[in-house]
């Protein structure tokens, strides 16, 4: 528990309020039983201890025993946090069958009563499709929110953080101007100290880690985590987004070894917490590190946990990324046979661009018409198309567009952009004194040693010895394995040997597959 926001007295007036609440909505007094049921339940959430809201969840009435909308909409609020997304919508189909009920009776006060019932039933629902990781049926719920909105005076608790729900879903659907709006209009509210120095904060780091400079986002995300360390905030519904947009910052910038903390944490919180939202954040953090460490079976193993926790059909704005990282994954392991019909899977937009970009190696000109207009991308994905444009074709030396994009990067700290791109691409970068311009992506690339360089890809996951990679480069030359090792001054045993090694790697068994993996891999 944090003891910043502890409460002397708070449990005797938890008992008094559950004394009372039974016969409110029956004086008509649904305001006063709102603010007795909720606001406890809200305070519990705010203090993150889950033990006793689910202790509070559990002396609440129940389905049957109730017959009013306010107060089913009510516990729904307290069933959404203690007890999951299921008994939140079983709470929200009572509410809405006696919304109709009281409108075919004409037992509401007028139109009014009823916009603003249906208005708090659409955000029940549409925070519970979030955290089901339905992005669409939340997307939907947002544009009722709207129309409702306007016609509605009274806003109560739950209603009053609708923007917070509402930022969220805008950021994981990556739509800029609106979560921008969603994420002013959080800032104005007045809210728990968890809320207004942790909960606020993540949403304008998420927006700057993708909209904005790599830089800010760190530095909000840095302070909203530090209060979190520094009150013993352990899972927490209001925390969990922060530590996924830490975990992104800290893997933007190339230090794994804390996004991989950060990645644990975040899965260990998901378990206590649970929703399929908060596993899918965690994995595809977790798996996007397993790929950048050199282990995209690992990757697959948790797209595949990924799947099973959520339907991808359902939020595809997010899940397109998680696919992408599949083939990503695929191909990293030699296992991408058809890289054209697996990307058109995916929907339109940045990955299905970035992976054609990649792995259907188009011409110059074709391929800056498939990047296209990159101004309006996330910040992640434009740096990644301009590093493929950078250093497409044969360049025995860096382009200006390189080095222009290594300087705008080494100013806001971006190192990701730039791993995983084989071999080739790499050599290309550490021509371009690093250590000058870019220090840490000059350790990213340069260092085997180093944490970083040990956890990178030289060939889109795919990591090779120096010998493995010039015997790969041989074996399109038809040369035999005598005439490979005379080149090479090794013994045909030696040559034998690390080629076996080399397809084992690449997932091949003949040489054939193997320069065909070598060439899916970036490598070649």
């Amino acid at each position: 528990m944090c003891p910043a926001l502890a409460s002397p007295s708070y449990g005797g007036r938890i008992s008094k309020d559950l004394d009372d609440h039974t016969a409110l909505p029956a004086a008509g007094e649904a305001g006063k039983a709102h603010e007795l049921l909720v606001g406890p339940a809200l305070e519990l959430v705010d203090r993150g201890d889950l033990p006793a809201l689910h202790r509070y969840a559990q002396q609440l009435p129940t389905i049957r025993d109730v017959d009013g909308a306010d107060l089913a909409l009510d516990l729904a609020v307290i069933a959404f946090y203690a007890e999951g997304t299921l008994s939140a919508r079983r709470w929200c189909d009572r509410a809405a069958a006696l919304i109709d009920e009281g409108a075919i009776k004409g037992s509401m006060a007028g139109d009014a009563e009823r916009d603003e019932l249906m208005l708090r039933l659409h955000d029940r629902r549409c925070a519970i499709a979030l955290l089901e990781a339905d992005l669409d049926a939340a997307l939907d719920g947002i544009a009722v929110h709207r129309q409702l909105a306007s016609n509605v005076r009274s806003m109560q608790v739950f209603e009053e953080r609708f923007p917070i729900l509402a930022a969220r879903v805008m950021l994981g659907a990556r739509r800029r101007d609106e979560a921008e709006h969603w994420t002013r209009l959080a800032q104005r509210i007045e809210a728990p100290d968890i809320v207004s120095s942790v909960t606020v904060p993540t949403l304008r780091a998420w927006q700057e880690w993708l909209f904005g400079r790599l830089d800010l986002a760190t530095k909000l995300i840095d302070a909203a985590v530090g209060w979190m360390d520094e009150h013993d905030i352990g899972a927490h519904h209001h925390a969990f987004d922060t530590l996924i947009t830490a975990g992104w910052c800290r893997l933007g910038a190339g230090d794994l070894d804390d996004a991989a903390r950060l990645a644990a944490r975040a899965r260990g919180d998901a378990d206590t917490l649970g929703c399929g939202w908060n596993h899918l954040q965690a994995g595809h953090l977790s798996a996007r590190l397993a790929l950048v460490a050199g282990d995209p079976v690992g990757a697959l193993r948790m797209v595949e946990d990924m799947r099973s926790r959520a339907v991808f059909d359902t939020c595809r704005p997010y899940a397109d990324r998680i696919l992408a990282l599949e083939v990503e994954a695929l191909a990293a392991s030699g296992a991408l046979a058809d890289p054209a019909s697996t990307i058109d899977a995916l929907g339109p937009g940045p990955p299905s661009q970035l992976l054609r970009a990649r792995f259907e190696r188009p011409g110059r000109g074709d391929l800056e018409a498939l990047l296209g207009d990159r101004a309006t991308w996330p910040v992640a994905d434009r740096l990644q198309g301009e590093v493929i444009l950078a250093a497409r074709g044969d360049r025995s030396s860096p382009s200006s567009e390189l080095l222009a994009l290594v300087d705008e990067c080494a100013e806001t700290g971006w190192v990701l952009p730039f791993l995983g791109f084989g071999t080739q691409t790499e050599h290309l970068l550490l021509s371009v004194q690093l250590e000058k311009r870019h220090p840490k992506l000059e350790r990213a690339l340069a260092h085997p040693a180093s944490a970083v360089r040990a956890c990178s890809p030289s060939g889109n996951g795919v990591r090779l010895t120096n010998r493995e990679l010039t015997l790969l480069q041989l074996l399109p030359t038809h040369l035999s394995y005598g005439e490979m090792g005379e080149r090479l001054y090794l013994s045909v045993n030696t040559v034998k040997s690390n080629l076996k090694m080399l397809y084992r790697k690449l997932g091949a068994s003949t040489r054939r597959q193997a320069v065909e993996a070598g060439q899916r891999s970036g490598l070649l």
